[in-house]
């Protein structure tokens, strides 16, 4: 997906088999990854902080959520699909003015 067709509010699911869910809570160039493994200084990117809803190998059959940040270039190249039921009007506290 193009970074530009990332919102907060809305859930995407990873390309390929598309079991993982991750809805954005937050975005912005105030949202960092807490750790940084590139050469040379952080980008200057905006970040997203994601809710993840998805299977994990340490409980086989359930599912787990989590949270995590990410560079924004980074969730668009994860990003596969939009899940039509998060699409929403209201926003969140953090739009809200």
């Amino acid at each position: 997906m193009k970074k530009s067709d990332i919102r907060i509010g809305v859930t995407y699911v990873n390309r390929g088999a598309g079991n993982t869910q991750r809805r954005v809570v937050d975005k912005g160039l105030y949202v960092s990854p807490d750790i940084w493994m590139g050469a040379g200084p952080r980008p200057d990117e905006e970040g997203v902080y994601y809710e993840q809803v998805g299977w994990f190998h340490e409980y086989p059959g359930t599912q787990q959520r989590h949270y995590g940040k990410v560079y924004l270039s980074a969730f668009a190249r994860w990003a596969g699909g939009v899940v039509k039921d998060s699409l929403t009007t209201e926003p969140l506290v953090s739009q809200k003015k």
